[in-house]
C-alpha cells in the first residue's frame, strides 16, 4: 500500500511527464513528444503498453473533456480498442491526433476560456439585466406563441 507521500511524489513525477509532454508537442519537437508519451506510458503500466483509456489520452493532449475528446475520436476516425466498457486509444494515435486542425482549435477554445473564465459576475445578471436581454432578442419563443 503506497503511503499519502509516496503517491503524491507519483502524482508529481506523472504531471511533470505530461508537462514535459505538452512542451514537446507545441514546440514541434515530435521525437521529444514520442519520447515523453512513451515515458507516461511506463508511469502508468510499469510497461510499454500501447493503449490509454480515454482519461489518460485526453489528459495527454491538454483536452479537459473526456467526451470531447471521444467525439474527436469519431471525428478523426481514430481507430479505438473496447475493453468491456472502456474505450481505449493506440498511444501512437496520439501523435497523430496531436497534428489535427481539430484538437488546434479546440486547444485554442481551453484557452480562450482560461482568459474569460473571470469576466462577468459570480452573482449572474440581475432581473433588469435579464429583462433588457429579452426584450432585445428577435421573435416570439416558441412557447409564447398565439396559435
Amino acid at each position: 500500500m503506497l503511503l499519502a507521500k509516496e503517491v503524491r511524489v507519483v502524482t508529481d513525477e506523472r504531471r511533470q511527464a505530461i508537462d514535459e509532454l505538452l512542451r514537446a508537442w507545441d514546440a514541434g519537437r515530435e521525437e521529444d513528444a514520442e519520447a515523453a508519451l512513451l515515458e507516461i506510458v511506463r508511469m502508468l503500466w510499469g510497461t510499454d503498453k500501447p493503449l490509454l483509456t480515454t482519461t489518460e489520452a485526453a489528459e495527454a493532449l491538454g483536452m479537459r473533456s473526456v467526451n470531447t475528446l471521444k467525439v474527436l475520436l469519431q471525428a478523426e476516425r481514430v481507430p479505438t480498442v473496447k475493453h468491456g466498457n472502456r474505450t481505449m486509444i493506440p498511444f501512437g494515435e496520439l501523435v497523430r491526433l496531436r497534428s489535427s486542425e481539430r484538437l488546434r482549435n479546440l486547444r485554442a477554445i481551453d484557452r480562450m476560456h482560461d482568459e474569460t473564465v473571470d469576466l462577468g459576475s459570480d452573482e449572474g445578471m440581475t432581473h433588469d439585466q435579464l429583462d433588457a436581454l429579452n426584450a432585445g432578442r428577435p421573435g416570439t419563443l416558441p412557447w409564447k406563441r398565439k396559435p
